[in-house]
């Protein structure tokens, strides 16, 4: 009977822990939801005139620094996607180059409007190799990408450097390490 009763109340504990558990739960969710609709508030004053000079100061600068501009044909006045060729400004930067195996896997990007050529430079103390790769126009950069087999290059640890070649200009990267297995 003893024993009956300390199973019985067991149960009952077990049953009365996972109720409250659930209820407990339901009513923080609904807490939660209620907090996040309420602390939406959104401002809707008129922007005084120092936002205004703001706006019109960062907006003055996109038009100055923008890297790409639509080029317009006179004739048809149809706008093409090609790169202007007002700039000579060339910002160029190996993203990354691994080991996979038995390729070598390089990326990079030049922030430029000038068509040119991505010429990556792998060295170490003993040699030096150089890839070449022709760069492919997406919205304002050139992208290179180097996929090349590794027999031409030993194990060890290399260093790895991106120039972007125009015919007015020449822009190098910062080298990245990387080992070869």
């Amino acid at each position: 009977m003893k024993t009956k009763l300390i199973l019985t109340s067991a149960i009952l504990a077990v049953l009365l822990t996972t109720t409250y558990l659930y209820y407990s739960a339901r009513t923080d969710n609904k807490n939660e939801s209620e907090v996040t609709q309420t602390d939406q508030t959104i401002d809707y004053s008129p922007a005084t005139d120092e936002d205004q000079e703001q706006a019109d100061r960062l907006k003055q600068e996109l038009i100055e620094n923008s890297d790409s501009e639509s080029n317009t044909d006179e004739k048809t006045n149809q706008t093409t996607n090609e790169p202007s060729e007002a700039k000579d400004d060339i910002n160029v930067v190996l993203t990354f180059i691994e080991d996979r195996g038995n390729k070598i896997v390089a990326s990079a990007f030049a922030q430029t409007t000038k068509n040119g050529q991505c010429i990556l430079e792998i060295s170490n103390a003993s040699q030096t190799s150089q890839y070449t790769a022709d760069p492919i126009f997406n919205v304002n950069k050139y992208d290179c990408r180097f996929d090349f087999e590794q027999p031409q290059i030993s194990n060890g640890i290399y260093s790895a450097e991106i120039t972007y070649k125009t015919n007015t200009s020449e822009s190098r990267s910062n080298s990245l390490e990387f080992e070869v297995q």
